[in-house]
Order: structure tokens, then C-alpha cells, then sequence
């Protein structure tokens, strides 16, 4: 038990140093561009970047828990446990929520009449900056969502485990609308957790807005389901390996 805690935390620094240097190296190429167009933009993205690491940091928190001896076994650790998955939970979506900030390419890029801007070389730095940035984001919700999946399957059965990854990431897709068209954040589930569900309910059933956030929904689904899938596949192969 002690050796694999030990090696869930090593592969847990390697891991996170990796996708630090990414995102290190995703914010600096938004520094570039900034730089290079002479305009202020896509400064948003430090921030979402951030929101992004959240669940893994959290996850960080939750794997280090485990190494206190003192309260293993203890009320206090169920508390805690419940604590940090809720705050999880709550921050999730925004890893995957980068996917969505590409939208911002086709609203500050500037366009000159008669020009095809898929013919600029601007054009395709200004959309590779937020394919990286998605890509991190994914990557970092896939492998918080790993580590609890691990924890679940220490406890619980494979079919239920699979019934909570399911269930969290189609809350998730949910949440990623309400924080891209509703305007949401996490924190405001503690602040107006009854306005939230209204509105949310309000998207669900309202004739105008029920198409979108279904085909929304149901497209962020399947995206972080493809992306936890193979960041699964990959960590089970790794332990097989060992």
C-alpha cells in the first residue's frame, strides 16, 4: 500500500510538471502574440488556464491526504474526501472549457475585406494557441478524472465506477454550457446555487435555447469520454507494464 501510494505520487509530479511546462509554454505563445500584433489579447486565457489546473491540483491535495497516517480511518478523512471531491466536482468542467475559448479566434482576429484568412499565416498562430490550450485542458480533466477513477476502483465495482465517470462527465458537458452561454462560475454554485439550476432548467426546456444545449451537451460528452478514453487506455497499459 505504502509503494503504491509512493508511485501514484512520483507518476503525479512527473505528470504535473509536464503539463506545467505546456502551459507555461501555451501562455508564453500568448504573451508572443501579443507582442507580435501589437494588441492586447486573449490576456482571459491566463485565468481559464488556471481555473483549468484546479481539478488537478485538488486531486493533488486528495492524493497527498492519503499519505497522513493520522487520520486514516478516521470521520475526519470522510469529510475531507467529501470535501475535496465537491470542490472538484465544481471546478471540473472548467479543464474542458478551453476547448470552447477557440471562439475568440474568430472574434479578435481582423479580417481585411476581400482577404481569406485561412490563407494568413496570423490566422493559424492565432488558432494553434487555442488547439493547444484545448489540448491541455483535456488532458488535464482526463487525468484528475483518472486519479478518481483509480480511487474508485479500490472500493467499488468496475460497473459502477464506469456509472460515475459517465455521470460526472456529462455534468461536466453541462457545466461547460452553463459557463460558456449562461455565464456561471464555478463559485456560484455556493453563491446562487438556486439561480443556477433555474437557468439551467430554463436552457433544458426553452424551445429557442433546448437545440443548442442538447447538441452542445451531448458533442462535449463524447469529446471528454474520447479524451478520457484515451488517457485510460494509456494508464492502464503503463500498469500493466510495471
Amino acid at each position: 500500500m505504502h509503494n503504491r501510494v509512493q508511485s501514484q505520487v512520483l507518476f503525479y509530479v512527473l505528470m504535473t510538471t509536464l503539463l506545467l511546462a505546456f502551459s507555461i509554454g501555451c501562455l508564453l505563445f500568448a504573451s508572443w502574440l501579443r507582442y507580435d500584433t501589437g494588441r492586447n489579447l486573449y490576456t482571459f486565457l491566463r485565468w481559464d488556464m488556471f481555473l483549468a489546473w484546479v481539478p488537478l491540483i485538488v486531486m493533488g491535495a486528495f492524493i497527498m491526504m492519503q499519505r497522513i497516517d493520522v487520520i486514516k480511518g478516521t470521520v475526519l478523512r470522510k469529510l475531507l474526501s467529501l470535501l475535496i471531491f465537491a470542490v472538484w466536482l465544481a471546478f471540473y468542467p472548467n479543464s474542458a472549457y478551453l476547448v470552447t475559448d477557440a471562439l475568440h479566434v474568430y472574434i479578435h482576429y481582423k479580417i481585411e475585406p476581400g482577404v481569406r484568412f485561412a490563407h494568413e499565416l496570423e490566422f493559424w498562430l492565432h488558432h494553434l494557441l487555442f488547439l493547444f490550450a484545448a489540448l491541455i485542458g483535456l488532458a488535464l480533466g482526463s487525468y484528475s478524472l483518472y486519479i478518481l477513477h483509480e480511487r474508485l476502483n479500490e472500493r467499488w465495482n468496475k460497473v459502477f465506477n464506469w456509472s460515475m465517470i459517465v455521470a460526472i462527465l456529462l455534468l461536466s458537458s453541462i457545466g461547460i454550457y452553463i459557463g460558456r452561454f449562461i455565464r456561471w462560475n464555478s463559485w456560484d454554485l455556493v453563491l446562487q446555487p438556486i439561480t443556477i439550476v433555474t437557468d439551467s432548467v430554463e436552457a433544458m426546456t426553452t424551445e429557442a435555447n433546448a437545440p443548442l444545449f442538447a447538441g452542445f451537451t451531448v458533442l462535449f460528452f463524447l469529446l471528454q469520454l474520447l479524451s478520457y478514453m484515451l488517457f485510460y487506455v494509456a494508464g492502464q497499459y503503463g500498469k500493466n507494464k510495471q
